[in-house]
């Protein structure tokens, strides 16, 4: 019998992951894949910071095809259910965090809602949905770190 447990959280710092393309990636990949496989959570939480790494100018592309590879990987199969997040959008200095989040569901979840803040309400979480850019906007989150954390 294998070890169950019904949430995973996982925060980490990334930097490092996007100034050295490559086996430090496949590494980190490999234990995250190993660890859904072992404890077979039905519901995951990955929390991101310094996305794109010191660089996130040059990294940035090599960050999201990193959460694309976790979201479209072969053992996140069993999550169908999906929400990313990832504030990339450099450029709004005023704004840019460098966070990302990754939630995943399992299928044998049911009834699973979201808080829409436009609405005020909750809304069933249905798929995929991806923000990936600026996080201006979107409905499902709020943006709630003070400018002066960010310098």
């Amino acid at each position: 019998m294998g070890t169950h447990i019904d949430v995973l959280l996982v925060t980490a710092n990334v930097g490092s992951l996007f100034g050295d393309v490559g086996e430090l990636e496949s590494d980190w990949l490999r234990e995250f894949f190993m660890t859904v496989h072992t404890y077979k959570p039905r519901f995951v939480a990955l929390h991101f910071q310094e996305v794109g790494g010191k660089d996130y100018m040059v990294n940035m592309g090599h960050a999201e095809n990193f959460f694309w590879n976790i979201e479209s990987s072969e053992e996140m199969r069993e999550f169908d259910r999906v929400c990313v997040y990832v504030d990339s959008h450099f450029k709004a200095v005023d704004s840019f965090t460098a966070l990302g989040s990754m939630y995943f569901i399992h299928k044998s979840l049911k009834n699973i809602y979201q808080y829409d803040f436009n609405v005020k309400e909750f809304k069933a979480v249905l798929g995929h949905n991806k923000y990936v850019g600026s996080l201006d906007g979107v409905t499902t989150m709020e943006k709630k770190i003070p400018q002066e954390f960010l310098a």
